[in-house]
Parts: C-alpha cells; sequence; structure tokens
C-alpha cells in the first residue's frame, strides 16, 4: 500500500480500492479480493465531482475518502460504495489527505478552465442550478475565493459556460 507514479497520474493503494488521480479525473480500480466480485472501475472526471469527503481511520474503524458526484443520490450506499477508497494507520491517513487535496486542487482547475465545453442556450434551468450549487460548496470549502465565485455565476448565467 501507498502511492506510486508520475506527476501526470498518481496512484494511491487503499483496503479496497485504488485510487488514480490524472490530469482529467479520477479512476477507482477496485482490488480482488478471494470471495468477492469483480466491480471494476470507475472513471470519473474532475467536472463531475462535487464533494470530496474524508475521514481519519479511528480505533477500530477504517478511515475513507469518499467522491460525492453530480446526479448521484446520497442515499444510495450501492452507487456510494464505487466512489468510496477506504484506509488505515497514520501513513495512509497522511497519503490520502495529500490525495483528497490533489483532487480539490484539481477540482478547482477545472472550474476555472476554459477547456470546458460552452454549454448550448436551450441547456435547462437544472443545469443551471446545479452549476450554481457546485460553484458554491467550492466556495465554502474554501477552493475558490468569492472573487473566483462571482466571475464564474456571471459566465453561467450569462450562458457562457
Amino acid at each position: 500500500m501507498g502511492v506510486t507514479g508520475s506527476s501526470s497520474r498518481r496512484e494511491y493503494k487503499g483496503r479496497n480500492s485504488t485510487l488514480f488521480i490524472t490530469d482529467t479525473g479520477v479512476i477507482i480500480q477496485e482490488i480482488r479480493r478471494a470471495f468477492k466480485p469483480k466491480i471494476g472501475e470507475i472513471t470519473i472526471p474532475f467536472k463531475s465531482i462535487v464533494e470530496v469527503h474524508f475521514r481519519k481511520p479511528g480505533f477500530g474503524t477504517e478511515g475513507y475518502i469518499d467522491l460525492r458526484i453530480a446526479g448521484t443520490p446520497n442515499y444510495s450506499s450501492r452507487i456510494r460504495r464505487t466512489h468510496i477508497v477506504t484506509f488505515k494507520g497514520k501513513k495512509m491517513t497522511t497519503l490520502f489527505e495529500e490525495a483528497k487535496s490533489l483532487i480539490e486542487q484539481q477540482i478547482a482547475k477545472s472550474v476555472n478552465s476554459d477547456q470546458i465545453a460552452p454549454q448550448k442556450a436551450q441547456t435547462g434551468s437544472n443545469d443551471v442550478v446545479s452549476q450554481l450549487e457546485r460553484l458554491a460548496t467550492l466556495k465554502n470549502k474554501g477552493i475558490l475565493t468569492e472573487a473566483e465565485f462571482q466571475a464564474q455565476k456571471q459566465k453561467i448565467l450569462a450562458g457562457k459556460f
């Protein structure tokens, strides 16, 4: 267990899955266990990640990093399970804190990047609302400054995003 990889792809091996952080998103690959069917691998672009939850391991409990995905209901344990990587120990806690920080930085870059394709004028109001909610979440977590938030909000409201 640990972290390996180049600057363009970092690998964090947890207890149940391996987390890969690339330039464009996160890949979670399940670690095959003897009596457990393999779910496989899921690729999540940074622009789809709404929130990153992190919990340090406690006495008798595992720590985890949980990626909340836009449009995924939080109450569905089957769906959420594929977005969680668990870990134990102080060394792993430090590594996964680094992973959390890196993911949040990449999310902020994806929000500020001009590489995000502009949406068409016929985009529904639900898309605008979800984009504004995502921006508010990033601002509340301290990933975006107030000025960045306001600039991105104006772009969304003007239909330039």
